[in-house]
């Protein structure tokens, strides 16, 4: 009898475990993570310097500054910009030497000496991360009909993923 109490006492807690419920639940968590897009511009110098010594030719400055882009693109977009010029104000006189008569010239991307306001700029897209440099040389077209003076004037450079 005490036999068959021992196994009437195990038949009954194996059948608790096997009647016993197992609850279980589960929960979703969604991981996102976001790259931004970069960019940046700079110059390593900003005033260019040109010594006019003969008004009937060319004139090319002595100065270059050196134009450095640094970007982070999706391959969706890419990296364009342009030069904007308006022209040499003379600080005496007044008078302005028009924006056509500023060149430059872009090693590695223009091929000889281009108008400032028809240069593109052009890096491309769809990288991780990359950085460009460019000598930027400008040169004065003849200036004959202008008053000897002090003229100046700002070149923007703009760049901007599009």
């Amino acid at each position: 009898m005490k036999k068959t109490l021992v196994i009437l006492a195990l038949v009954m807690f194996l059948g608790t475990f096997a009647a016993a419920q197992v609850l279980s639940k589960s929960a979703t968590l969604t991981v996102n993570a976001t790259i931004p897009e970069s960019l940046s511009l700079g110059l390593d110098k900003s005033i260019i310097n040109f010594d006019v010594t003969n008004v009937n030719a060319p004139t090319t400055s002595a100065d270059t500054t050196t134009m450095t882009i640094t970007a982070a693109v999706s391959n969706i977009h890419s990296v364009k910009g342009f030069m904007t010029f308006a022209g040499l104000t003379g600080i005496k006189s007044g008078k302005l030497i028009p924006a056509d008569r500023l060149f430059v010239q872009a090693a590695g991307v223009t091929s000889g000496f281009v108008p400032v306001t028809s240069t593109p700029i052009s890096v491309g897209g769809g990288f991780v991360s990359t950085t460009v440099s460019s000598v930027l040389t400008f040169q004065l077209a003849a200036v004959p009909t202008f008053y000897p003076d002090t003229y100046t004037g700002d070149v923007i450079i703009t760049v901007q993923i599009i």
